[in-house]
């Protein structure tokens, strides 16, 4: 009986101190499509029509949106683009857009799936409001 206390207690503390770190993001957790809920910038807030979505592949970042409120994307309302998904120092999930000079933080949120955060070179912050529709 002691022995199997002894067990129980040393498994509680193991997995206690090995199992509090939380795992490094990856890309896969973020593949998918995202709805663009809405649009923020700097403060002020920019309207998204209900089809507008971000999908992030295994190779690329692609944006499609509804320009003209016909609820269908033309193809030149789809922009498709390579990307490179990576960990900042304290492994903060973020992409690197091929053409674009600034990175996306990638910042899960309690009432959101997913927000991008982008700063561009003047200083205008840019976020971005999804959930994930599949």
């Amino acid at each position: 009986m002691k022995k199997i206390l002894m067990h129980i207690f040393l498994s509680v503390i193991f997995s206690s101190i090995f199992g509090c770190s939380d795992k490094t993001p990856l890309q896969e957790d973020y593949i998918g499509v995202y709805r663009i809920i809405k649009i923020i910038e700097n403060t002020e807030t920019i309207k998204s029509l209900p089809l507008n979505q971000i999908e992030l592949t295994e190779n690329y970042y692609i944006s499609s949106i509804d320009s003209n409120g016909d609820n269908k994307f033309s193809e030149e309302e789809i922009s498709k683009s390579t990307y490179l998904f990576s960990t900042d120092e304290k492994d903060n999930p973020y992409i690197s857009i091929t053409g674009n000079e600034s990175i996306v933080m990638l910042i899960e949120d309690d009432y959101y799936d997913l927000l991008f955060k982008r700063v561009d070179v003047n200083g205008r912050v840019t976020t971005i409001y999804m959930r994930k529709v599949r």
